[in-house]
């Protein structure tokens, strides 16, 4: 069987680094990237290889999946987990903050997602009968994303309700 590739953004630290580390020790090879890569020398070690990358950057991404692409000649899964958060009073957010965020957690993953997809959703996927790309969401309400149309409506269906036992059971619908 051929080895399976994966890109997984946003490596430097927490989730994106334990995802990269278990999935080389799985067998995958593995493209860590991260904004700043000496920060991945431990995921180098590990046996993954690294790349710069900056979701919030066209030229960045572009470079970066066509370096993977020129290497392993696919990319079987795409993880995208660059992204922070800021907490505070929507009143006291400063505008040019958030629109940095979204740039980040909103734009640079569609973006990216896009990127990956242009190709390898006409070879790879299709080629394995798969014909969506999957993700999750972490709020109970439908956003656009890579698996739902943008014309999804802003409320949760009553269907959607009855299959989430613990929220629906605390009144979110």
């Amino acid at each position: 069987m051929t080895q399976r590739t994966v890109l997984i953004t946003g490596c430097s630290s927490g989730i994106g680094a334990a995802a990269a580390a278990r999935l080389v020790a799985a067998g995958w090879d593995v493209w860590a990237t991260a904004r700043r890569p000496e920060t991945l020398a431990g995921l180098a070690d590990a046996g993954c290889r690294t790349l710069a990358l900056d979701v919030t950057d066209e030229p960045s991404m572009t470079s970066a999946v066509a370096t993977v692409r020129d290497a392993s000649g696919r990319i079987d899964a795409l993880v995208n987990n660059a992204g922070y958060s800021q907490s505070g009073a929507l009143e006291s957010l400063d505008v040019a903050d958030v629109r940095r965020q979204f740039e980040t957690n909103v734009f640079g993953l569609l973006r990216l997602t896009q990127a990956r997809a242009a190709r390898d959703a006409r070879t790879t996927l299709r080629a394995d009968r798969q014909h969506r790309l999957h993700g999750r969401q972490s709020s109970p309400f439908p956003a656009a994303a890579p698996t739902t149309p943008a014309s999804t409506p802003s409320k949760p269906s009553p269907t959607r309700c009855a299959t989430r036992s613990p929220a629906s059971a605390s009144g979110w619908c």
